[in-house]
């Protein structure tokens, strides 16, 4: 009995990332749903991974807007100068 639950559990973990993204099947993704509701290892490995993808997708978000603020930052300095001629022009605008 062990084994089978074992088996289930790794089948169950392989298909998350697919559940999460809605990628799995209808019949797939009731199999998962009811797999986590009983089965408290496999609805904690959701769970934190649910809130790692989270926090890795608002540090990207961060890093993006941080570059979007320096380099627009650079940019309208760069207009100001003298090269800026020479180089080419951005338009850098606020992106919700």
């Amino acid at each position: 009995m062990i084994l089978l639950k074992r088996f289930a559990c790794r089948s169950i973990r392989r298909s998350l990332p697919d559940y999460v993204t809605l990628r799995l099947s209808s019949e797939a993704r009731d199999r998962v749903e009811r797999h986590l509701a009983v089965c408290r290892e496999c609805s904690a490995e959701h769970l934190y991974r649910s809130m790692a993808d989270l926090a890795h997708d608002r540090a990207i978000a961060g890093a993006i807007a941080r570059l979007r603020h320096r380099f627009c930052s650079g940019a309208e300095s760069r207009a100001r100068s003298s090269e800026a001629s020479l180089r080419p022009r951005f338009h850098c605008q606020q992106i919700a």
